[in-house]
C-alpha cells in the first residue's frame, strides 16, 4: 500500500481526522470527542484523538480505500486546540509516548513513523494560505486570531502575532476574547433574564431544542427541567468566572451559541448585542496584528474558520469593516479545510518554527 498520512484537527467540542494518500487524496474521515489537553487532561484527549483515528479507518474500509489489520501511517500531523503553547503539547507528547510502549495497556491501534503536534491556529493558517502571509480566525468553543507573513523565523523580526481567548501568558501577544463558549455564556444569561417572556426569541429557540433532544441531552434524559438548568448555570455564570459550572459542561455551555446566531437573524436584540461584542473583539485583533506584522504591500487576506457557531451577522459586519482599516484587509475563503490543511502539513513535512514539538 502507498505511504499514508494523517490530518488530525482536535478542538473544545471534537475532534476531525483525515487519512489521505501522498497526493492529499481523502480516503477516510472521521470523529471524536474533544481533545484539547488542557481541558480534557492527556489520557482523555488522546483517547478523543485515537477514536477519531480509528473511526477515520474504519471509514476507508467502508469505501474500500484502506486494507490490513493494523494500518502504519507515514506522518501523522495534529493540530489541537490548546496546544500552540508548550505546556498543551507536553502533555499530548507524554500520553502518546506512554502508549507507544510495547507494555502498555492502552497501546495504540496503528503505527507511525513520525509524529508532530502543532497547535490548531497553525494548521489553520497553513490551511488558508499555505504558507503565504494572512489572518485567520477561528470561531470555535475559544477564539483565536492568528497572523503570520512567513513559515519561517527570521531574526529581529517580528514573524506572527496571536490573539487569543482565554488569556495564555506563553504567547507573544494575548487578549481576552469572545468565542463559543463566551458567546454561550452570555446567551444563557440572557435566557435566564428573559425566561418569563413567553415570545422572548432565544428562549422560545433554546426551550424548543432542549425539548427535541438537540441541546443538553443528557440534561434532559435524567428529566431535569429546562428552566431550573438555565437560573442554576447562569447564577454560576454571572457570579463566577470559572469555565466549569456545577449544571452545564464547557462544551455544553459552547453549544448555546448556534442559538444565539440563530436568534440574532431573527432580530433579537439580545443575542444582536452579543454577537456584536464578538465581532468588535475580532475587529480589533485584527487590526492590531495588521499594525504589527510587517505584512507585504497590498490587501492582506483574512480566513474564518468558525467550528462552533458561523454567525451571518458577524460574518457580513467583518464584510463591510475590514476594508476600511488603516490598512486595507478582506475576508476570503480559506483554500482547504483544517484538517486537510494538517494532512498536508504532514505530506510536506512542514515544521512551525517554536510552536512545535516533534516525536521520532
Amino acid at each position: 500500500m502507498d505511504a499514508l498520512y494523517v490530518g488530525i484537527d482536535g478542538g473544545g467540542t471534537k475532534t476531525k481526522c483525515i487519512i489521505v494518500d501522498a497526493s492529499c487524496n481523502e480516503l477516510g474521515v472521521g470523529f471524536g470527542g474533544p481533545s484539547n489537553p488542557n481541558r480534557q487532561g492527556g489520557p482523555r484527549a488522546v483517547d478523543s484523538i485515537v477514536a477519531a483515528v480509528l473511526d477515520a479507518i474504519r471509514d476507508g474500509r467502508d469505501k474500500g480505500n484502506l486494507h490490513g489489520f493494523v494500518l502504519h501511517f507515514e506522518r501523522m500531523l495534529l493540530g489541537i486546540s490548546g496546544a500552540a503553547g508548550p505546556r498543551g503539547r507536553e502533555i499530548l507528547a507524554k500520553e502518546f509516548a506512554v502508549r507507544r510502549e510495547a507494555g502498555s495497556s492502552t497501546k495504540l491501534p496503528f503505527t507511525y513513523g513520525s509524529f508532530r503536534i502543532v497547535g490548531d491556529i497553525h494548521t489553520a493558517w497553513y490551511a488558508a494560505f499555505e504558507g503565504e502571509p494572512g489572518i485567520i480566525f477561528i470561531a470555535g468553543t475559544g477564539c483565536a486570531v492568528y497572523g503570520r507573513i512567513r513559515l519561517q523565523e527570521v531574526p529581529d523580526e517580528q514573524t506572527y502575532c496571536l490573539f487569543t481567548s482565554p488569556k495564555t501568558p506563553e504567547y507573544s501577544f494575548t487578549r481576552s476574547g469572545d468565542g463559543g463558549f463566551s458567546v454561550g455564556r452570555s446567551g444563557i444569561i440572557a435566557c435566564a433574564n428573559a425566561l418569563r417572556n413567553p415570545s422572548d426569541i432565544l428562549v422560545g429557540l433554546m426551550r424548543d431544542a432542549y425539548a427535541s433532544g438537540k441541546l443538553w441531552a443528557d440534561h434532559r434524559a435524567r428529566g431535569e427541567d429546562f428552566s431550573r438548568i438555565v437560573m442554576r448555570s447562569a447564577g454560576i455564570l454571572f457570579s463566577t468566572s470559572a469555565i466549569e459550572g456545577q449544571s452545564l459542561s464547557h462544551t455544553e455551555i459552547a453549544a448555546v451559541a448556534f442559538y444565539v446566531s440563530e436568534a440574532s437573524l431573527r432580530f433579537h436584540a439580545a443575542s444582536r448585542d452579543i454577537l456584536s461584542q464578538t465581532s468588535l473583539y475580532l475587529y480589533e485583533a485584527i487590526e492590531s496584528i495588521l499594525a504589527i506584522l510587517p505584512f507585504p504591500n497590498g490587501v492582506v487576506p483574512v480566513a474564518y474558520f468558525g467550528s462552533v457557531f458561523g454567525s451571518p451577522l458577524l460574518y457580513a459586519r467583518l464584510w463591510r469593516e475590514l476594508p476600511h482599516l488603516h490598512r486595507p484587509a478582506k475576508l476570503v475563503l480559506p483554500k482547504h479545510s483544517i484538517e486537510h490543511g494538517a494532512a498536508l502539513m504532514a505530506i510536506r513535512d512542514i515544521d512551525v518554527p517554536e510552536h512545535v514539538v516533534s516525536i521520532k
